[in-house]
């Protein structure tokens, strides 16, 4: 039977505090929770093989996109940095080199639907 959780690592790089005694509640700080997951040792998997699905929200990928790149420990920070840099280089050398970029209006059907988007 596969445990529930991830291993911890090994070494010095496992920061979580050991259990001494079993049966017995210990007092920890919040700081444990931090140590606890810096330590997992987790398969990294490579952000090329997947992609986020879920309940679909306006505001769900701006938000990915902006945790991601301001996160260099994030699984997908090396991808959203990439495409971060694609969109530079696509607005830096679109003259240059013919890239068609156009910003347009987008007019919806029914009106009502703006009024499901939640406010930023």
């Amino acid at each position: 039977m596969q445990p529930l959780l991830s291993k911890l690592k090994s070494g010095i790089e496992n920061k979580v505090e050991n259990i001494t005694s079993a049966g017995i509640w210990n007092s920890r700080g919040a700081g444990e929770l931090d140590a606890v997951s810096e330590s997992l040792d987790i398969i990294r998997i490579d952000a090329r093989y997947f992609d986020i699905d879920c309940v679909p929200a306006m505001w769900a990928r701006p938000l990915l996109f902006e945790m991601a790149l301001y996160d260099e420990r994030h699984l997908l920070y090396k991808r959203m940095l990439g495409e971060w840099r694609g969109l530079l280089a696509m607005l830096a050398l679109k003259e240059w080199r013919l890239i068609p970029l156009n910003v347009m209006n987008v007019q919806l059907p029914d009106p009502r639907f703006l009024k499901t988007l939640p406010d930023s």
